[in-house]
């Protein structure tokens, strides 16, 4: 029986020390793989930061060259240039800039005489085995050329409602004629205006105050189809409408009207055909 016993007490021990060794090589394992995970993740950490960096320069380097386009459109030649700040501004410098492990490039390419392509890269070294590249681009304006072609027609913005149009004190006084600037972009000025009403008697029938907004631009004593030279007056972009009101100094009901609105620009708006 004694014999039995020590038997069975050494089955146990070596049955522990398998385990241990199994547990250990388990622990092993583990750690191995939770150091793997970690340093994986701290990888994958740092290369999110690097490209996030890399977004960040690129759009900066776009930024850059929108500064240097609103200075003066001609400073964007084309090529592929680097940047840096002279004067607190921003300029084309070389071909490249680097900042730390970051390397940028800005190509300038032209579409037509007013419109520029740019294409801002940023190339880094991930790690040992392979680099990262970013590229953004956009397409730039010579804004001031263009809001000058939009402008150059200011007749061509201007809106006159006449639908709701009225002879007030007597038939003295013309109203509710609304002047309207549509453009986003640009002020107009009207300069004069030439009313010319039929039939035309009796003959001493005059023009003898304009008001635009309230404001009076233009006083005298002027027969039909006399030129108004008014004060210049500025209707801003998409402004709303506003008044313009004449008076007469006697009735003119029954009579057709035709307006010529002379833009600054010498471009003009006719209206014609509004009886009263």
């Amino acid at each position: 029986m004694k014999k039995a016993g020590l038997i069975t007490k050494n089955k146990n021990s070596g049955f522990s020390l398998v385990e241990v060794l199994l547990a250990i090589s388990i622990l092993v394992l583990l750690l191995t793989g939770m150091s793997g995970a970690f340093l994986y993740g701290q990888e994958s950490i740092m290369l999110a930061g690097n490209r996030a960096r890399a977004v960040m320069l690129a759009e900066e380097g776009l930024e850059a060259i929108r500064n240097i386009r609103d200075e003066a459109f001609d400073n964007l030649s084309d090529g592929v240039y680097g940047l840096t700040v002279s004067g607190g501004n921003w300029t084309l410098s070389g071909s490249s800039d680097t900042t730390g492990i970051f390397n940028r490039q800005i190509r300038v390419a032209s579409l037509n005489d007013n419109r520029k392509e740019i294409i801002s890269t940023v190339n880094w070294q991930q790690n040992a085995q392979r680099t990262g590249e970013f590229s953004s681009g956009t397409v730039l304006s010579n804004w001031r050329v263009e809001k000058e072609e939009k402008c150059q027609n200011q007749s061509d913005n201007l809106e006159i409602d006449y639908s709701n149009k009225k002879l007030i004190l007597s038939g003295k006084t013309m109203i509710q004629i609304y002047l309207e600037n549509t453009s986003p972009d640009c002020d107009i000025v009207i300069k004069s205006i030439l009313p010319t009403w039929t039939p035309n008697n009796p003959a001493n029938r005059r023009v003898l105050k304009v008001r635009i907004g309230g404001t009076t631009v233009w006083t005298g004593t002027s027969p039909s189809g006399t030129v108004l030279d008014i004060t210049d007056t500025t209707l801003a972009k998409s402004s709303g409408p506003i008044e313009i009101q004449m008076d007469f100094n006697s009735s003119v009901s029954s009579r057709n009207f035709t307006f010529v609105y002379t833009m600054i620009d010498d471009s003009t708006k006719t209206i014609s055909g509004l009886q009263f």
